[in-house]
């Protein structure tokens, strides 16, 4: 509702938020901007609300009054998280970072928050690579700095380590920021050579309970390729032998047992998939205490009549504040997954002569139901129906993740924080292949069974201080000092048996033989040390150091390498010469800026590779004795891959910034590539991994 004054035009807001401070009493204000509240008469309210900056008002001796919330210019203008809790604003930035909108993940429906970056994101790369339900897309931004064009980013989700973003919900992500450049990523060193994805989860806001709930549902479609049926392929190979001066193998009236061919995309595809989504928000709290609680459930079905995928995920956000000083906070986010793996049957289902039926005559057929499916009659094909009816694979992934994190505030100016996150799932897969014998190409003539378990655990222990002042009024000045220690441990165990007497019982003990026995553990370290300064000169010329010192066990004899990375930016747009100039009412922003980093890359070593490979002899026994040999030449002098990497860029606005542009050009020179050399057969080897 706005009032026209006689010298002022006055908006009264609704929906602010009003706390007594110190406890959960809290309203919003009417659509008239009023509210009302029983409060001690000796206490405080806080009045809150998204871009304007808070108040706190002691009321006492007070009955009513108005209260004027002043604009917050940070609030109003983009944030950008920078990492390790660094947040600047765009116009601060003098790096090529990416921030992903929230809307950007509310546009359809994803079993993936990655998904959701396709074409978001200059530069980046989004493949989806399988078809099964759940998989995950790959990422490769500018490029990869492998051989072969790969190279995935790191992914860090309030700041812990992620082989992909397939366990979070998409509903719980409040910032998505992409490091492109080499200089923003320097800070995370050895794993950031290939650019680095930012995720920060919701937090919860002091002031009344605000519930939301979320429910869509959709369908995924596969378009049908256009493939011959049987009368066109028949057409085709009658006219291929003749060519070859031989005689017509099908007669008009066609002379297999299928005149009318089958189609076999038809016959193995669903042409829909149902794809379900629910998510249920809870958020709140008092000037003290905040939360976010979030439970979702997501389900997939295959393209196929076999095969899903669902997850169940819940989130609990809390932050609790002791005092100016003293603040903690507390995450916790278990989820469970489960699904059937689907095969890849797409290449059968396009490759199987459509003169083949599905089965075989009736007068062929035999008690085991697996054994009645039908032989291409003019490929090497397996029959895919067949392979359908055979799936069973099962997998289910339980896991939890826990964050904390201590941070204190000793004197004005310097914060100090300790954070700790662990992340443990643990996964099972049971296999079972029945026996069946169509002819001797396909064939199982043992039933199967197997059991995969893995276990992982990793965490990791980072500790900052940083520092932000002002000093001679225009020289502005934050400096990060931070050390980090990552663990990780991972236990695979796997079995196998054959020759089960029935198909209803398809677990390992009913198998007459154990054909196969492994548990394997690996594990890595690394211990960092890191830091940043940002400085700029009454907003205009802008520079920023990075570095970061890191060690890691998977090295021996260049185990510790050191990652700089530096920025320069000049924001033209608050020149006095340029406020004062006519162009500046067309174009709102104007930074030109210039980086150089080096980050860092291990990934192609084993995590035991320059302490020595061993493996078992192939018979398993010598002498009587289980027996083990060198089975790979050591390298203690593998070093890190090293990332350079150049880059100018401008960011550029139009109209109030209603049209932006953010233009980069960069070169990066990869060296010290990690690589198998080949070797010569005399050895004893086949090769060797080098630099």
């Amino acid at each position: 509702i706005i009032a026209a004054g006689k010298d002022r035009l006055v908006i009264y807001q609704i929906g602010a938020s009003v706390v007594e401070v110190g406890t959960t009493n809290g309203v919003i204000t009417d659509i008239d901007g009023k509210f009302t509240l029983m409060v001690d008469p000796n206490g405080k309210i806080k009045v809150s609300f998204v871009g304007y900056q808070p108040q706190t008002i002691d009321v006492k001796g007070k009955g009513s009054f108005n209260i004027q919330l002043k604009e917050d210019s940070e609030m109003l203008e983009e944030v950008v998280v920078t990492g390790y809790g660094g947040k600047q604003l765009r116009t601060k930035v003098t790096n090529s970072i990416a921030k992903v909108k929230e809307e950007t993940l509310k546009q359809g429906m994803f079993t993936n928050p990655a998904q959701a970056l396709s074409g978001a994101v200059a530069g980046l790369s989004v493949s989806q690579t399988s078809g099964n339900p759940g998989s995950a897309p790959t990422l490769v931004l500018r490029g990869g700095t492998n051989f072969d064009g790969s190279g995935s980013p790191l992914i860090l989700i309030d700041g812990q380590v992620r082989s992909s973003l397939s366990d979070i919900n998409p509903d719980d992500i409040e910032s998505m920021e992409v490091l492109k450049d080499a200089s923003a990523a320097a800070i995370y060193g050895t794993r950031a050579s290939n650019g680095v994805i930012l995720i920060t989860t919701k937090k919860g806001m002091a002031g009344k309970t605000n519930i939301s709930f979320n429910a869509s549902a959709g369908f995924q479609t596969l378009s049908k390729p256009k493939m011959a049926n049987a009368a066109e392929y028949k057409e085709v190979f009658n006219t291929r032998y003749t060519n070859d001066g031989g005689t017509s193998i099908w007669n008009d009236t066609g002379a297999t047992t299928n005149p009318g061919g089958t189609d076999w995309w038809d016959e193995v595809i669903n042409k829909t998939a149902l794809v379900q989504n629910y998510s249920l928000n809870i958020s709140g709290g008092s000037d003290k205490l905040v939360y976010n609680l979030s439970m979702g459930y997501y389900r997939n079905n295959s393209q196929y009549d076999y095969g899903y995928w669902d997850k169940i995920n819940a989130r609990l956000n809390t932050e609790y504040t002791f005092n100016k000083y003293v603040k903690m906070g507390f995450d916790i986010a278990p989820r469970v997954e489960s699904w059937d793996d689907t095969p890849d049957l797409f290449s059968a289902a396009m490759s199987m002569d459509p003169t083949t039926p599905i089965f075989k005559p009736e007068d062929q057929w035999v008690d085991n139901e697996f054994n009645n499916y039908q032989r291409s009659y003019n490929n090497q094909e397996w029959n895919p129906a067949g392979s359908l009816a055979r799936q069973n694979s099962h997998s289910r992934e339980m896991g939890t993740i826990v964050n904390t994190y201590l941070q204190i505030n000793p004197i004005q100016k310097l914060t100090l924080r300790t954070q700790f996150g662990a992340n443990a799932h643990f996964r099972r897969t049971d296999k079972f292949t029945p026996e069946f014998y169509i002819d001797a190409l396909e064939q199982s003539t043992l039933s199967n069974v197997s059991r995969e378990m893995q276990e992982w655990l990793d965490w990791n222990w980072t500790n900052t201080a940083t520092y932000i002042t002002t000093f001679a009024e225009k020289h502005n000045l934050e400096a990060m000092l931070g050390t980090e220690y990552f663990t990780y441990d991972q236990f695979d165990f796997e079995a196998k048996t054959q020759n089960s007497p029935t198909d209803d019982i398809p677990t390992l003990n009913a198998g007459s033989t154990r054909t196969y026995t492994s548990t394997t553990k690996t594990a890595y370290r690394i211990l960092s040390g890191f830091g940043r300064i940002n400085y700029n000169y009454d907003m205009r010329y802008l520079i920023s150091f990075v570095a970061r010192y890191d060690g890691i066990s998977k090295l021996k004899d260049n185990r510790w390498g050191f990652f700089p990375g530096v920025s320069v930016g000049w924001n033209i747009m608050e020149e006095r010469f340029w406020k004062d100039s006519k162009i500046s009412g067309v174009i709102s922003n104007l930074k030109p800026r210039l980086s150089y980093g080096v980050n860092g890359n291990v990934n192609g070593i084993g995590n035991f590779d320059v302490y020595g490979a061993y493996s078992q002899v192939g018979a398993k026994t010598y002498g009587g004795s289980t027996a083990f040999y060198n089975s790979g030449l050591v390298n203690t002098g593998l070093r890190w891959e090293q990332s350079q990497s150049f880059e100018a860029g401008l960011d550029i606005g139009f109209l109030n910034n209603r049209l932006s542009f953010i233009l980069d050009y960069y070169n990066r020179t990869t060296k010290d590539l990690l690589t198998k050399q080949a070797l010569p057969g005399y050895t004893g080897f086949t090769e060797i991994m080098t630099n």
